[in-house]
């Protein structure tokens, strides 16, 4: 049995997200204290600088910035299009350069895990790339973890997608998915598979237990009172990057139906980052709806997920096409913050069928008569069934951890 492992996270994202608090909760309840993490992360990842800010350092962590290969920046002009459209042509060529990229890197080194974070598939290119750099360099242990639903490929890309699979399929030890639909869209949509020299693994995603969250941010209660709204009305938060798919629009929409008792009783926090253009748009819908007097965007809120979501009596997460995991959801559920949430991804996992906060995608009357059925029932406990309380239990950030260090072990030994 190995004493310690050795393992590299390579992350290529944009902007913070839910694999942040993902890292955190899994790096922060690693079993084995002799094993340490290098996280090789682009410049442009906010996630990573707040990674930074809450891990508890009980395992040996360390940082390593790099230039990606592939590019994460907004399209503001006619140049930049014209930039990323060039760099989606030549993809198979930023490709390679990315490989040659992390080989020299993890050549240096002796790692016996490369574990790749990629939000979707295929995600991030250069976080794939990873692989096939450490297969060529003999690192033993080689999983793309996949935390979003995998999309087939498009026509400019198939055979590029389709040659990059067959090799995957070869050189990864596995695909671990948080759940089990987005296990299902990889099985669907790629080509990982088709030789079955190559499997999938799911791993739940886990948070931490109430009393070791406070331990490590007591810190951060007197942050609370200034950031989110604090009145005597009831507080609706909706969090999640200010994008389209993430339905910010048909909450708006859904508002404006509602009576104005149930709005005189309601204030509503947009949580979030964005772009000009995102933030344009919202704020125009919420001009034209005359919502602006109960509803605000807060933009990025510098705290963890969970003194966010205490702070409220309502989470909604209205997502218009596929949620992997949810997050944000699970840490509502552990605080006994009720979820209004729509029937997509993993929601129908979490939830019963017949839970009243489920709403169908795109339906404004729907969402309207959640918001308005919570607002008027005087007992907001029963929002949250004793069959979703149960549920919960599976996603604990020590087992998740454990399952992890687990899995790394088994297949490190089996190579040996």
């Amino acid at each position: 049995m190995f004493d310690s492992l050795n393992i590299a996270i390579v992350w290529e994202q944009k902007e913070w997200g839910g694999i942040d608090s993902y890292l955190c909760y899994m790096i922060n309840n690693w079993p084995n204290q002799h094993d340490s993490f290098v996280i090789y992360y682009n410049k442009e990842n906010k996630g990573a600088l707040r990674l930074k800010k809450i891990l508890n350092n009980k395992v040996e962590v360390s940082f390593k910035e790099i230039r990606s290969s592939f590019r994460f920046k907004e399209c503001v002009n006619f140049m930049d299009v014209l930039l990323k459209l060039t760099a989606y042509i030549i993809t198979p060529l930023l490709f390679i350069h990315s490989i040659i990229k992390y080989k020299n890197i993890f050549k240096h080194e002796n790692f016996d895990v490369v574990m790749a974070q990629n939000g979707g598939y295929p995600g991030s290119y250069g976080v794939i790339s990873s692989l096939f750099a450490a297969s060529s360099t003999g690192i033993p242990v080689r999983t793309l973890v996949v935390h979003h639903a995998a999309t087939k490929p498009d026509f400019l890309q198939n055979s590029f997608r389709l040659i990059m699979e067959k090799k995957l399929s070869v050189i990864l030890s596995s695909v671990i998915s948080v759940s089990k639909v987005t296990e299902e869209t990889l099985l669907k949509n790629t080509r990982i598979f088709d030789d079955q020299n190559c499997y999938v693994t799911v791993i739940d995603n886990g948070i931490p237990s109430d009393s070791e969250h406070n331990n490590n941010n007591e810190s951060n209660a007197h942050l609370l009172t200034p950031t989110i709204n604090v009145n005597d009305k009831l507080k609706i938060g909706i969090l999640g990057r200010l994008e389209p798919y993430k339905g910010h629009d048909d909450f708006l929409c859904a508002l404006s139906l509602l009576s104005d008792k149930c709005r005189n009783k309601i204030s509503v926090d947009i949580i979030g980052s964005y772009n000009k253009c995102d933030y344009d748009r919202l704020m125009s819908i919420i001009k034209i709806l005359d919502l602006k007097d109960f509803v605000n965007i807060k933009g990025y809120v510098d705290l963890p997920v969970r003194d966010i979501v205490n702070q409220l009596d309502l989470l909604a997460m209205v997502t218009k096409t596929f949620e992997g995991f949810g997050l944000t959801i699970i840490e509502a559920l552990y605080q006994n913050v009720p979820v209004l949430a729509t029937k997509v991804g993993v929601v129908p996992e979490i939830f019963s069928n017949d839970s009243s906060l489920l709403v169908n995608v795109g339906d404004y009357n729907d969402i309207a008569r959640a918001i308005e059925l919570f607002v008027n029932s005087p007992n907001k406990e029963i929002f949250i069934s004793e069959e979703v309380k149960q549920k919960l239990a599976r996603y604990d950030a020590k087992y998740m951890a454990s399952r992890y260090h687990q899995y790394f072990m088994f297949e490190r030994i089996k190579i040996s």
